[in-house]
């Protein structure tokens, strides 16, 4: 209840709280010059960029003049009032305020997707909220909690939270280990992962990515990210399940003229109608019930059934079913990019870009 109190009031006289996690204090930090009062807890302000905390007394609001500094770690949650969050975004980033306003003004709805315009809202600066506003703004205020909270914000917090072997190993998956201690293993699409004589480390494997690091250097993954990107590698910026209004698709595998993957169509969705320059396609259907479309002719694909796409054909895939539809899709031509492809009819209003044009 003091919690839920504590962080209302702040709101009501226009503070931005965040919730840091201190066990060894349970207090509030408020803006400038205000106290709540107490006889069981410790209650605390924020001065300017400094965060400054007193011990309560039995009062209504009072006035500090001296203060004793203290810096709580955050949690990474926030309460605030969004006219009050705007009004300080306004105030000190009024570039960013604008941009994203110009973004929202154009914004276009896609069944379960609000499709921003990439042009607008990337002229946006990028900076997190701290920076922005909350190290800037005389209206900050800090909740010192115990929820046992934790934002698993590297892998070093996922072995934290995970359960531990008599060695101190966490694993997930397919995972082998040998003499080693105090370390993450993680294998996904049951690849076997196996570590031997190592200490201290986070491996991960799925089936597009290996990482391994050192757990004490996990917060550098950001600037690994980075530089992968720099690579222009796709698994930078991609997950191997691609998802769509109408359902997802996953690649399997790939070579120099052949591409393989798996398609899902939801019950009542439907791909745009298209068609492509430099590849053939062959769908194999292993769940449900297709309706396809290939130039005039319109016709039913049932499970273990398959159809044959020629360069060059519109075609389009639909499920009519009541479950989700399953193919196995192989392309086969002497250009397998996603940009080849183009766009006649489309029921989610989707114009024909580079930006939207995988598989849809």
């Amino acid at each position: 209840m003091r919690l839920i109190f504590g962080s209302c009031l702040a709101v009501l006289i226009g503070m931005l709280t965040a919730f840091a996690q201190d066990p060894a204090r349970a207090c509030f930090l408020f803006g400038p010059a205000y106290q709540l009062a107490s006889d069981t807890v410790q209650w605390s302000m924020t001065i300017g960029q400094g965060q400054s905390c007193i011990r309560g007394v039995k009062s209504a609001l009072a006035t500090l003049d001296q203060v004793q500094l203290i810096v709580p770690p955050k949690s990474g949650n926030f309460l605030f009032h969004a006219g009050t969050m705007l009004r300080e975004i306004e105030r000190f980033e009024p570039a960013m305020a604008d941009a994203v306003k110009t973004a929202l003004a154009n914004v276009r709805r896609d069944l379960d997707f609000t499709r921003l315009p990439a042009e607008s809202f990337g002229r946006a600066p990028t900076k997190s909220i701290d920076f922005a506003v909350l190290e800037r703004t005389d209206s900050a205020a800090v909740l010192s909690v115990d929820f046992g909270w934790s934002d698993v914000g590297n892998w070093d917090s996922v072995w934290e939270m995970l359960d531990h072997d008599e060695a101190g190993n966490a694993t997930q998956g397919t995972v082998v280990i040998h003499n080693s201690r105090n370390s993450l293993v993680r294998s996904e699409d049951s690849i076997l992962t196996a570590l031997v004589g190592l200490d201290n480390v986070v491996v991960v494997s799925t089936a597009d990515a290996v990482l391994v690091a050192a757990r004490s250097n996990a917060e550098q993954l950001k600037a690994l990210v980075h530089e992968i990107k720099l690579r222009n590698h796709p698994a930078a910026v991609e997950h191997r399940r691609i998802h769509r209004p109408w359902g997802y698709f996953q690649e399997i595998d790939s070579a120099g003229r052949f591409k393989v993957k798996r398609i899902v169509v939801k019950p009542g969705a439907a791909l745009s109608l298209q068609k492509h320059f430099h590849r053939s396609e062959h769908w194999v259907v292993v769940r449900g019930t297709a309706e396809v479309t290939v130039d005039d002719a319109v016709q039913n694909i049932h499970e273990n059934e398959s159809i044959y796409i020629p360069i060059g054909s519109r075609h389009r895939l639909a499920n009519p079913g009541k479950i989700d539809l399953e193919l196995i899709e192989v392309q086969v031509g002497s250009y397998l990019g996603e940009d080849d492809i183009v766009r006649f009819d489309d029921v989610y209003g989707r114009e024909n870009s580079h930006e939207i044009s995988t598989l849809t």
